[in-house]
């Protein structure tokens, strides 16, 4: 009993010092590598984009029944940690069943999931669907469409 709680102190105690120093580290100006993956509601892509300059938007699902989806976005989250751009934002919008689209509340049809699509000035500007190889390679075709792509034309819902 007494080594369990002395192992619970220790772990305890190596948070808080991690917690302390990440403190430090940003009170001194410094940045963290990377960008987190902003999980977004369908009705609350419209009002992201347009606070947001360039983004890049997962369209995917949890359900286990899209094949295609399954580690979809931990390749997503890799190159989103990677990125080392702060003018390129990533969020997620996910929905179940993977069937079920939400066509009404985004305003795009998507006719394939998994689907990244790259905004620019709160206009999709390009899109790459299906899985892919890499983080790495990912994040450079999004920094490559985001940059030069050309604009996608979507249909109407």
């Amino acid at each position: 009993m007494i080594s369990l709680l002395t192992r619970k102190n220790t772990i305890r105690q190596n948070v808080v010092r991690c917690g302390l120093l990440l403190g430090l580290a940003l009170a001194a100006g410094g940045a963290l590598a990377g960008s987190e993956v902003v999980e977004l509601q369908p009705d609350e892509l419209a009002d992201f984009i347009a606070r947001h300059g360039r983004a890049v938007v997962q369209f995917t699902s949890p359900d286990r029944g899209c094949g295609f989806c399954i580690g979809a976005d931990t390749k997503f989250d890799a190159a989103a940690a990677l990125n080392k751009d702060d003018t390129l934002v990533f969020a997620r919008v996910q929905w179940s069943p993977w069937r079920a689209f939400p066509i009404s509340q985004l305003g795009y049809n998507l006719y394939a999931i998994p689907q990244q699509i790259v905004f620019r000035d709160g206009q999709p500007f390009g899109q790459i669907i299906g899985t892919q190889n890499g983080p790495e390679a990912l994040l450079k075709q999004f920094a490559q469409i985001a940059e030069t792509g050309s604009k996608v034309h979507f249909a109407s819902p």
